[in-house]
């Protein structure tokens, strides 16, 4: 990319840096080298910014700004994925769940789990198997990969044979859209 960056650019940095606290965002040498690639083998790219929101409010927060410059938005996860999705594009601002991530609740009754996108399936796993339950979504990557990858890509796993792929175990979602509007706050994962 060029030292000087194109009005849009400039103008959506400045935004951002406005409306998210300075741990949510990243730009030029400060982005990690982990977030200019994922695991497939193309060649790494270096966003205009990488955004790293704590909740679903600064998902919405950065994406409208985005949306709103007009500048693409590329999601990571665990940055475990062969097929190039979370790779970064020119120009692109890449936007990383990795502190968007936490069990928010297990309830015993109705055996379900509520979980932020970020939260690496392995940490899910265990969460569940101290509560006396079993997840059944399990991945060679359980250590890096995102629930949120997970789901977005509608993984199957090792045990896809006899438990089904990811939308099978899913109960609701909470999202934002690329227009910034998100899902009511009552749907639940």
């Amino acid at each position: 990319m060029s030292q000087t960056l194109p009005s849009a650019a400039e103008a959506c940095l400045a935004d951002l840096a406005a409306h998210l606290p300075p741990a949510a965002l990243l730009t030029g040498a400060d982005v990690p080298a982990r977030n200019l690639q994922d695991a497939s083998f193309l060649p790494p790219v270096r966003p205009l910014a990488l955004v790293r929101p704590d909740s679903a409010k600064g998902v919405a927060e950065a994406m409208r700004i985005c949306a709103g410059h007009r500048i693409p938005v590329v999601p990571q996860g665990g940055l475990t994925g062969l097929a190039g999705g979370a790779r970064p594009i020119e120009g692109a601002v890449a936007l990383s769940l990795e502190r968007f991530s936490g069990i928010e609740e297990i309830d015993p009754d109705s055996a379900t789990v509520t979980v932020r996108a970020g939260t690496p399936l392995e940490a899910i796993q265990r969460a569940a198997d101290d509560a006396g339950f079993f997840v059944a979504l399990d991945l060679g990557a359980r250590g890096s990969c995102q629930i949120g990858g997970n789901l977005a890509t509608n993984a199957g796993g090792n045990r896809v044979i006899r438990y089904g792929m990811a939308r099978e175990m899913v109960l609701g979602l909470e999202y934002v859209l690329p227009t910034a509007r998100s899902s009511p706050a009552s749907t639940r994962c």
